[in-house]
């Protein structure tokens, strides 16, 4: 077996420590950090670690600087090496999913230590991930057909299949491919068509977000979505969302509780939520987040694209509701770090740097889609650099005193589906 350095020393390094286990990891590398220690390991520079004797896999965990590590890693003629994703987790008992009581998360070094190889499988839907386990077990990885032929898994050391496995399955990467996973995608049907005609608004967490903004759509009985921890501004307003999406991985590991506790209404949420919390509310819709393509979903029982932001997912999941007209409100798309409060994020926790170039492709597709679909898209935010959909003003959609009539919308309050749990 080889051992690991982890490049970058923060929130996400300390989640891969986490993830492998403090045995399978040689130490850290941090330019910015050398000379100290984490977790007890040492924190050595980039190019240090490189020159490190010995054979190790080199592991990139962190949110920023991926593309100045990686230019790094060229001059110094490295081009082997993985990245480490935080919706990654091994489980132990995998085939009592239905039952849902042996639901424990484990270290790699745990698992191992408890099953060894010739008991434990890695099944997956990701070649880097299968190669990067093989590479560290020093066993082959090989890619095996499911029964559907479009759902391919890469197998390490196991037999075809979860279904059929008869070991105790060590490890399971991101999308989870499992028949009580399907059936929680399936609840999302009930909302296909549910609003057709009518409009909506969402709401992102941009600085020119404004509290007077919300009461009026409140007052207006307007149908919203709002991201994350949008919860953070309700002490302000009487306002609430409809709808609330949540799909990055920092998001769900740091603020799951709270979105939970903080909203009644249903919430569409990665099923990456599964590698950190097990626990479903009542009002809780998984989805499958679709990151080998980018592109727009029309069945979003089948999953959404990703597109790098929450804000697409929405998009996506508005389509498929039926909305007519979808006005973005408060995404300012200029400086991504500035949000409607300047406790947004915590001191401690991470923050993932967006990838603006994917996004603004993103918006481009779907403003393609919704010309070609019969539905609209519309920027109704106070400023921002947000220019791929035709700009409205945000207080010209309420001019009539009868409330939507302006748009030829109904406006009364949104009943919601009842969640089948």
């Amino acid at each position: 077996m080889k051992k690991v350095v982890i490049i970058g020393a923060g929130n996400v390094g300390k989640s891969a420590l986490d993830f492998l286990g403090a045995e399978f990891v040689e130490c850290f590398a941090d330019n910015g950090k050398k000379g100290r220690r984490l977790c007890g390991k040492k924190i050595l520079s980039v190019e240090e670690a490189v020159k490190l004797n010995g054979n190790f896999i080199l592991l990139l965990a962190m949110t920023n600087y991926v593309e100045e590590l990686k230019n790094q890693l060229t001059c110094l003629n490295v081009d082997n090496f993985y990245y480490f994703r935080e919706a990654l987790y091994f489980f132990d008992g995998i085939k009592q999913w239905g039952k849902r009581t042996v639901y424990e998360k484990r270290s790699l070094w745990e698992m191992y230590k408890r099953y060894g190889l010739a008991n434990a499988g890695i099944v997956g839907k990701r070649s880097e991930y299968a190669s990067f386990i093989a590479e560290l077990f020093g066993v082959d990885s090989v890619k095996a057909d499911d029964q559907e032929p479009d759902d391919r898994k890469w197998v390490v050391n196991m037999p075809y299949g979860v279904g059929e496995c008869k070991k105790n399955n060590l490890f399971v990467l991101p999308w989870m491919d499992h028949p009580d996973i399907r059936r929680e995608h399936g609840q999302l049907a009930v909302f296909r068509g549910k609003y057709t005609g009518r409009r909506c608004f969402i709401i992102g967490n941009g600085p020119s977000l404004r509290i007077q903004d919300l009461d009026r759509l409140r007052a207006f009985g307007e149908i919203c979505f709002g991201f994350n921890v949008i919860h953070k501004l309700y002490d302000r307003t009487e306002w609430r969302p409809d709808f609330v999406c949540v799909k990055d991985p920092l998001v769900m590991a740091q603020n799951y509780r709270c979105i939970k506790e903080n909203n009644s209404c249903p919430v569409f949420i990665s099923d990456v939520k599964y590698f950190y919390h097990w626990d479903s509310g009542e009002n809780e819709y998984p989805f499958y987040d679709i990151q080998e393509q980018l592109y727009f979903s029309d069945d979003i029982v089948m999953g959404c694209s990703c597109g790098a932001s929450v804000s697409y997912t929405a998009i996506q999941i508005c389509a498929y509701m039926g909305f007519a007209e979808i006005y973005l409100l408060g995404m300012d798309c200029s400086n991504w770090q500035e949000h409607f409060d300047d406790d947004y994020w915590s001191e401690e926790e991470a923050f993932r740097a967006p990838d603006e170039v994917k996004i603004f492709h993103a918006y481009r597709i779907a403003e393609q889609y919704s010309k070609s679909h019969g539905f609209r898209i519309f920027n109704a935010t106070r400023g921002g650099k947000l220019e791929v959909f035709e700009r409205v003003g945000f207080d010209s959609l309420f001019m009539e005193e009868t409330g939507n009539e302006s748009s030829g919308i109904c406006s009364d309050q949104v009943k919601q589906p009842a969640a089948s749990g």
